[in-house]
């Protein structure tokens, strides 16, 4: 049977398969999925025992799409897999029954919970795609990952993007694949070796950004190059077009544009079933994001699990400014 793998994707998994923590940064439409599902096959023809858990982000597993190229391609692969975007009852007894699937699929919002109830994780192998999502060493996601990543055999992160915002981002992605190896095992060390202060505060010398430092990016690219494969649609698939972006502008529901300017200006809302609030610029952020999108998730603390629907929100469910504590 003829291989569905283009040249290019044989080279990315060869790749994949000499280097066991490698970083494979393919640009959109060069097939990371496909290119995924054939290194965990070979790996399993080579007897390598290994279970994978792929991390993927939350809204490919709502759309089933690691499913999907798992079933279109299931005539290339012996892989048997699972997911765990089904009810909090059953991820427990899907991470513990015997006979664990080759495959295990994860959003990335519930690996808080993974790493909570699952002590010892029965896998070897690990996929984290859209590997820039873990860019902030802050973020649990991230503290996650670089705890857990120890006991794994294989690690292979997926990205068309590994700089998406700036290059003080690429520490924390590199350190989920090879644990600090390459940049300095804290962003500590990769700044002083790479970066200097930019805006700070010259009162109290908190720093607010950090500016790269000349020819740095040739040097972290190099430090980076044995364990990071990186190909360009342009280079490799000059026959798909770049996207076509549209934008369009719309009106919101006054009872929404009202919520959006009380949100904007006091951080605060009250809204039913609970009261939504953004406790720093990032929230307040995506806050806005989820309202013009047409709902709202509600807080961690409001235990009312409904998500209000913005088409259904009304003035008469805000406070007046001065009311709101």
């Amino acid at each position: 049977m003829t291989s569905p793998l283009t040249e290019y994707q044989k080279t990315a998994v060869r790749f994949a398969l000499h280097h066991s923590h490698c970083g494979l940064f393919l640009d959109m439409g060069l097939g990371k999925t496909l290119t995924s599902i054939a290194v965990m096959d070979l790996c399993r023809r080579r007897g390598e025992g290994l279970k994978w858990l792929v991390v993927v982000p939350a809204q490919l597993i709502r759309q089933h799409t690691w499913e999907r190229e798992l079933d279109k391609w299931a005539a290339y692969h012996q892989l048997s897999r699972q997911s765990l975007g089904v009810p909090v009852r059953q991820r427990l007894a899907a991470c513990q029954r015997a006979g664990l699937p080759d495959v295990t699929l994860i959003s990335s919002a519930c690996l808080p919970w993974l790493d909570a109830h699952v002590t010892v994780w029965p896998w070897t192998g690990l996929i984290v795609d859209e590997l820039s999502a873990y860019r902030n060493p802050r973020s649990q996601r991230f503290r996650i990952l670089k705890r857990r990543r120890r006991t794994m055999k294989r690690i292979i992160g997926l990205t068309g993007t590994p700089v998406p915002k700036s290059l003080e981002n690429l520490w924390a992605e590199i350190h989920v694949i090879d644990g600090g190896q390459a940049l300095g095992a804290s962003i500590t060390r990769y700044r002083e070796a790479w970066f200097h202060a930019g805006a700070r505060n010259w009162r109290t010398g908190v720093v607010y950004s950090w500016e790269p430092n000349p020819g740095a990016f040739d040097e972290i690219m190099t430090a980076i190059q044995p364990f990071c494969l990186s190909m360009s649609r342009r280079e490799y698939r000059p026959d798909i077009t770049d996207p076509i972006v549209d934008i369009r502008s719309v009106s919101m529901p006054d009872g929404t544009r009202h919520v959006y300017d009380r949100l904007l200006s006091d951080l605060t809302v009250d809204l039913q079933p609970g009261e939504i609030n953004a406790g720093n610029a990032g929230v307040l952020t995506n806050r806005l994001s989820q309202l013009t999108a047409g709902f709202l998730y509600p807080n961690r603390e409001n235990l009312q699990p409904t998500i209000p629907l913005t088409g259904q929100i009304d003035a008469r469910y805000c406070r007046r400014a001065d009311s709101i504590s």
